[in-house]
């Protein structure tokens, strides 16, 4: 419910005292909640986090002024911003935070089609994320899809579909919009190989996964699927 997370934001805001590290936690938060409205948010909270020094601080703040960039087509401030982020990488202890350091070091380089760049971040998150949990494990492969599927390069896809089938499987306790993404993503590459049989079973096995409320995610690929068939 994103007004009940509103609320929350907002009452957050409002609890919180200037200048402090609740402040800019909050500031961080309304500017996630809708990178694009909330640009100030984000210039805010990076401002304050530099005055407070925390690296994780910064980290996110970092990550909101990216997103905000990205969310208005500035892809290259949103590059910049991610590469201070990764900057930072030294001084973040916290594996589960180094991946979500690459992972959204992603879409910069892909608008612009930096697809070497992207790949070089896509294989870093991969490899953090080998000894989390299965769920971290399942974001690593489907970034590989991403950038993969992006470049048009399918052929590689097809050779990521058997670790992405066993991520997804290994995974399947925990609600992800990756789930059945990377299912569908391997499924047009099959279509697009001209393999028809295999595509329809990665898509059959990707609805039946009954994820709802991520349209905007999967139907790029449904709709893809349904070019490449000729529908």
């Amino acid at each position: 419910d994103r007004e009940l997370v509103h609320g929350w934001i907002e009452r957050a805001l409002e609890l919180s005292d200037p200048g402090t590290f609740p402040r800019a936690r909050a500031l961080i938060a309304r500017s996630w909640y809708d990178p694009a409205v909330f640009a100030n948010a984000a210039r805010e909270a990076s401002a304050l986090a530099d005055r407070l020094g925390d690296p994780e601080l910064r980290s996110w703040a970092l990550a909101a002024r990216s997103r905000s960039s990205y969310a208005t087509g500035a892809y290259g401030d949103a590059a910049d911003w991610s590469r201070r982020r990764l900057e930072l990488l030294p001084e973040i202890g916290d594996p589960d935070h180094v991946a979500f350091i690459y992972f959204y070091a992603l879409d910069p380089p892909i608008a612009m089609g930096r697809f070497d760049e992207a790949r070089r971040i896509a294989a870093a998150h991969e490899e953090v994320t080998r000894d989390l949990t299965v769920h971290h494990r399942l974001h690593g492969v489907a970034c590989l899809l991403i950038v993969e599927s992006a470049a048009g390069c399918w052929e590689r896809i097809r050779d990521l579909r058997t670790a992405a089938e066993r991520a997804v499987a290994a995974n399947v306790a925990t609600p992800c919009i990756y789930n059945p993404w990377s299912l569908l993503a391997c499924a047009l590459a099959e279509e697009l190989l001209e393999c028809p049989h295999e595509a329809r079973r990665l898509e059959q096995d990707a609805e039946a996964l009954g994820m709802e409320g991520y349209d905007f995610l999967l139907d790029p690929l449904r709709i893809h699927l349904a070019l490449a068939r000729g529908d």
